[in-house]
């Protein structure tokens, strides 16, 4: 890569602005790389036996999520000159992490050699191009690009809607498809470090099982990825993507968690904004299911009004209102959303389809938490 296209890719990660703007946000990007490593790292050295091979662990993880974002960095100009086309996207940034992750495999073994004077297995595996070490990086470096490129992407986004002036209402939508893009490229850390510890653990014992995990996890980012620029989808697609979660979901969580579509087949061709049903499952298992000890359920169900509204309810039997909020609730009486994720999607609904759209939750019967969202039959007419 040339100089002038090196300076062109760093000004797209960091953004123009002062010096001092410039270097504050050359530091995070660095400090937030160096954390992931650390983190997966941990994580490695937790499940395995060898607890004393932390410092080898952690310079492998280091030379590898480095080299892997080096390598993406490098492709951010080429990316940024098709102005975000994912057909060019995708196969730059996959050949970067591979690569990334097989080159930064040979340097964790050469840091290793160098600085402790001894061959240590790379990341607690079984030698330097372990299953499990090649697997991690793979995994580790699709997900954080996926990450860094969607937070790149909605930072850029913003900017241009500011720069432009758009009237009240345009910049209104947009600063609704600007959340759907933060809510999409959002990957929770309990998730995501849940999901790789138990590839890792499944690895050596169950192979067949970390296989059936990665192919999971890489539908369900497949999914995502198809949608990330559109601007609507239909309920049953949304479906789709959610039950390619709750499948990653209930590898965790075995017969604590189960779940069922209740959605006639005529509105799985409903017309909806993207990310809609997703977000309100995942809440439904985080503060729901996952802190009960026996789990419990989730049912996602869909009608329409006489009046043509949707109604999409999400229902479970976690510990309900009361026990997530800590206060007593009562057990029929609709509740306005609270907590950034719900109220963010409640703001973005409004810009959509206008006052007509409504998040609401409520207790269930006997046990547990709806969360509801009414639709109009369609958007709110543009200025």
């Amino acid at each position: 890569m040339s100089a002038a296209g090196g300076s062109d890719g760093m000004r797209a990660i960091i953004g123009v602005g002062t010096p001092f703007a410039m270097t504050r946000r050359i530091v995070l990007i660095l400090l937030a790389t160096v954390a992931l490593n650390t983190a997966i790292a941990a994580m490695l050295v937790a499940n395995s036996p060898e607890r004393h091979v932390w410092w080898p662990s952690f310079v492998q993880s280091q030379a590898i999520g480095l080299t892997i974002a080096a390598l993406c960095w490098a492709a951010v100009p080429r990316v940024e000159r098709s102005e975000g086309d994912l057909k060019v996207a995708v196969p730059l940034f996959g050949a970067a992490i591979v690569v990334g992750a097989l080159v930064g495999i040979q340097l964790a073994e050469l840091a290793t050699r160098a600085i402790f004077g001894e061959t240590v297995p790379v990341m607690a595996g079984h030698g330097v191009m372990s299953v499990r070490t090649v697997v991690l990086s793979l995994t580790v470096g699709t997900l954080g690009t996926l990450i860094f490129y969607g937070r790149e992407r909605l930072r850029h986004a913003r900017t241009r809607a500011e720069s432009e002036g758009w009237r009240a209402v345009a910049a209104e939508r947009t600063a609704a498809q600007a959340s759907l893009q933060a809510l999409r490229a959002q990957v929770e850390p309990h998730f995501l470090f849940n999901t790789l510890a138990n590839v890792s653990a499944l690895i050596d014992r169950d192979p067949a099982a970390a296989r059936a995990l990665i192919d999971d996890l890489a539908r369900h980012l497949r999914a995502t990825l198809r949608h990330a620029r559109a601007d609507s989808t239909t309920l049953g697609e949304e479906l789709d993507v959610t039950a390619s979660l709750l499948g990653i979901m209930k590898r965790r969580l075995g017969d604590r968690l189960q779940w069922r579509f209740d959605v006639p087949d005529a509105l799985r061709a409903a017309e909806v904004p993207p990310m809609l049903v997703q977000p309100l499952v995942e809440n439904a298992v985080k503060h729901g299911i996952e802190p009960q000890a026996a789990g419990g359920s989730i049912e996602v169900r869909a009608r329409r009004e006489a009046d043509g509204t949707l109604v999409v309810e999400v229902a479970d039997t976690g510990g309900g209102l009361a026990e997530a909020s800590g206060r007593a609730a009562a057990p029929a009486a609709a509740q306005e959303v609270s907590g950034t994720g719900l109220a963010n999607l409640a703001e973005r609904l409004r810009a959509i389809y206008g006052p007509g759209a409504r998040l609401a939750l409520r207790e269930n019967a006997p046990r547990g938490t709806v969360a509801r969202l009414t639709l109009p039959d369609r958007p709110a007419p543009a200025a």
